[in-house]
């Protein structure tokens, strides 16, 4: 991949630890999705970003300064960067439509154990930031990767987690529910079965 800032330039920003961990979490990022060189060059939101390093990489190496990031936990990310928002993924601060391209890279998950409205909430503010035409990648526990979670708490005897992941596979099937809805209304969704860690990787494609 060709990229548009030269090394040298990279170092003013970053040290050299600092530039391991962005181009490691950058590929973490492309292991997970499928994305392409045009892709990377569209306007980007990534929802749960973390320590922004995905999006870093995107502006300050592929110089794609539409590409931004989000992230609730103030510790994690800092809001002050260009390029990033610290703030609530289930109110996103930006107008319908706004991006060709929404990453949300373990982030569907930590709501699994939520009430099914926030549930909806959340993939409805993805959906709703995502232009026409454009693309949502995120990624998900299977039925197997939670039942094995289930099974590690029981044989632990570790009552509180084993509730806690009974109740997802309570937000797994309402997921799959409004996954169902959204076929139904015109949205085109594939899936790709991980096998390391039990999960699923989604693509859902806004008509």
């Amino acid at each position: 991949m060709e990229k548009n800032l030269s090394y040298d330039n990279f170092y003013k920003y970053f040290n050299d630890h600092s530039i391991e961990r962005i181009e490691k979490d950058f590929n973490s990022y492309l292991k997970y999705f499928p994305l392409t060189e045009e892709d990377l060059q569209k306007s980007i939101l990534d929802v749960g970003t973390g320590t922004g390093h995905f999006i870093t990489y995107i502006r300050d190496v592929l110089n794609n300064k539409k590409a931004f990031g989000i992230e609730i936990d103030s510790n994690k990310l800092d809001g002050t960067k260009e390029g990033f928002i610290v703030g609530d993924g289930i109110h996103l601060p930006f107008a319908d439509g706004s991006f060709e391209i929404v990453t949300a890279k373990n982030y569907l998950s930590m709501f699994l154990c939520e009430k099914p409205e926030i549930i909806e909430m959340a993939i409805s503010e993805l959906i709703r930031v995502t232009r026409p035409g454009g693309k949502i990648l995120t990624n998900l526990f299977n039925k197997d990767g939670i039942s094995q979670q289930l099974k590690e708490m029981m044989d632990a005897g570790n009552r509180t987690e084993e509730i806690r992941t009974q109740l997802k596979f309570d937000g797994l099937n309402i997921l799959n529910k409004i996954l169902d809805s959204l076929k139904n209304s015109g949205y085109h969704i594939s899936s790709n079965i991980k096998d390391a860690v039990g999960g699923q990787i989604i693509i859902i494609q806004k008509p």
